[in-house]
């Protein structure tokens, strides 16, 4: 299940790699464009930082910048950077379904679906979401 931090954590990737911030932006910036609070920001950009994502710079010149090139990061490692509950296995990221009971008559249904949709976001990156968001072709 895709996560609010996963939703804003792509909002905020997606403003750093668009063509109008080639200098990145600053965390106010970001606050103010996705309106908001700043600790649940500051949370984000930590764990897009840890996972080689993004990169904070501190002082007056500072700011937050891609780590990446927008066509080397998939939606995937994204969302896999800030949404608790996901696991790494056999190389591939799976959708942990914890409040699906694996002897449930659904589960493997609900664990196919998990698997495509990491199919997907695993297989669109950064660049083919900003060539699809108005102002940015």
């Amino acid at each position: 299940m895709l996560t609010r931090e996963a939703d804003y954590a792509v909002r905020i990737v997606l403003l750093l790699a668009a063509p109008d911030n080639p200098e990145g932006c600053t965390a106010e910036d970001i606050r103010k464009e996705l309106k908001l609070p700043f600790a649940f920001l500051r949370n984000l950009l930590r764990r897009l930082a840890d996972a080689g994502i993004a990169e904070n710079k501190r002082g007056r010149a500072g700011g937050v910048t891609l780590a990446k090139k927008p066509a080397k990061l998939t939606v995937l490692d994204v969302v896999s950077a800030v949404a608790p509950g996901r696991a790494r296995a056999g190389g591939q990221w799976k959708a942990n379904l914890p409040a699906c009971d694996k002897n449930s008559p659904a589960f493997p249904l609900f664990a196919e679906a998990a698997a495509k949709m990491d199919e997907v976001l695993a297989t669109t990156t950064l660049a083919d979401l900003l060539s699809k968001t108005p102002g940015n072709n």
